[in-house]
């Protein structure tokens, strides 16, 4: 710490008297940037990486210590500060001889803190802030920092240097002035931890928004022996609600519960993150050969038995179409084509085959029934008969009894038995 001291010291004093002796004027646009501050900010508890907990019963907020933070240093571009210099992220962009620049770094890991489904389902918060304890600012308590986005999340606060520092998102940062010590300050970065990728890691590195002397800034780190001064991500997250749209009092199963949509057809629960058993009736009975029958849900599974990943609220439709019922009736033969129509469906009535034997004696002597006409909803001579299903129907094979062949046989019998008694009358003559 003696080194760092002087050399922070040194660099305030050498910024003091070049502003005495060229008269520098600095007037920074962030000089209009509101300040956030606030004098306790208390921190959920000391665990290594942070906690959860729920102050009501759809909101869960959490609390993330970072797992590495430190500094890089442009003029030490091969060192390491946070084994060097532990306990603080120093910040800072001043016009000294060299210039002087320090960026922070902190990299948060959720998955030891968050609920589980959270990450894996890619949950959005509703907000997040970046807290962080101001521990020094130089004289003139008028430093801008600027908290990025950094994609790249491969390093450690063991390893990284000037030289090795990931590039950060220059296009996804959120800007804090700091103008007061020993004051906690933060930075809205949801739209950052929105966009974190399925890992559940965010990292950020923190810049001077200006170049000035007076742009210097240092920060407690996790390393600093006060645990209420570490610097902490806090988020909230909205429990996710399920809807489903559908029919009024349809019964619904989520995870073994059974519900019922209200009289709009609709159902709303809130569940954790994470995958869920789902499923709806296959069909519900309205009345006498008519129901509504399951079709599909609105993105697009055509089983009403499945799951569902919930990271954020979902809606999903399920469609049903009604159905109406055709029955086919036939005294003989196979008839076909009785069953479960869409609306204006067409279906085919048909019977096989369309000639059958009489029973007993008469099917003996040549008596068939034979397919004359189809009764009911279906009025036609046609083999099949054809039905726009638009209600539930009924049609009914008629039948004829056809006696040609009786009569062919009859025939054949009396021309036989004439023909043997008119042999039989010449041979007794």
């Amino acid at each position: 710490m003696c080194r760092f001291s002087l050399r922070i010291r040194s660099l305030i004093d050498a910024t003091i008297v070049i502003l005495v002796v060229v008269n520098l004027a600095v007037v920074p646009v962030s000089l209009e940037l509101p300040i956030t501050t606030i004098e306790t900010h208390q921190l959920s508890n000391s665990t290594p990486n942070g906690r959860c907990q729920w102050p009501s019963s759809s909101i869960i907020t959490c609390a993330v210590y970072p797992t590495d933070d430190t500094f890089v240093d442009n003029l030490l571009p091969s060192e390491t500060m946070q084994s060097e210099l532990g306990g603080v992220i120093i910040v800072q962009d001043t016009p000294s001889v060299p210039t002087s620049k320090n960026y922070g770094y902190l990299r948060f890991d959720f998955n030891a803190v968050f609920p589980s489904g959270i990450i894996t389902a890619h949950a959005k918060p509703m907000n997040a802030s970046l807290w962080l304890y101001n521990l020094y600012t130089v004289a003139l308590r008028n430093a801008s920092v600027s908290a990025y986005s950094v994609t790249n999340h491969n390093w450690t606060e063991q390893t990284l240097t000037w030289n090795n520092m990931p590039e950060p998102d220059l296009g996804h940062y959120t800007t804090q002035r700091i103008s007061l010590d020993d004051r906690w300050y933060s930075w809205n970065v949801t739209a950052e931890v929105q966009n974190m990728t399925g890992n559940g890691i965010v990292c950020f590195s923190l810049m001077a928004g200006f170049r000035s002397p007076a742009n210097y800034a240092m920060f407690a780190s996790k390393d600093n022996q006060n645990t209420a001064e570490w610097p902490e991500l806090d988020i909230s997250f909205k429990v996710p609600a399920l809807r489903i749209e559908t029919l009024p009092n349809l019964p619904i199963t989520i995870d073994g519960t059974q519900m019922i949509t209200d009289l709009k057809g609709e159902l709303q629960t809130f569940l954790l993150w994470g995958d869920h058993n789902v499923s709806v009736a296959g069909f519900l009975p309205v009345s006498e050969g008519m129901r509504m029958t399951f079709v599909k849900w609105s993105d697009g599974l055509t089983s009403p038995i499945r799951q569902v990943s919930i990271g954020n609220n979902l809606t999903l439709n399920a469609s049903y179409q009604p159905q109406y019922r055709l029955d086919v009736n036939s005294p003989y033969a196979l008839p076909s084509g009785s069953g479960w129509y869409f609306q204006n469906e067409t279906a085919t009535a048909s019977v096989e085959p369309t000639i059958v034997p009489a029973e007993g004696i008469l099917g003996l002597v040549g008596v068939r029934h034979v397919l004359d006409h189809w009764a009911g909803h279906c009025k036609t001579q046609s083999v099949t008969c054809s039905v726009l299903m638009n209600g539930p129907y009924t049609v009914t094979a008629v039948w004829r009894d056809d006696y040609t062949n009786t009569i062919l046989l009859l025939g054949s019998i009396a021309v036989i038995v004439g023909i043997i008694v008119l042999v039989y009358n010449r041979r007794r003559r």
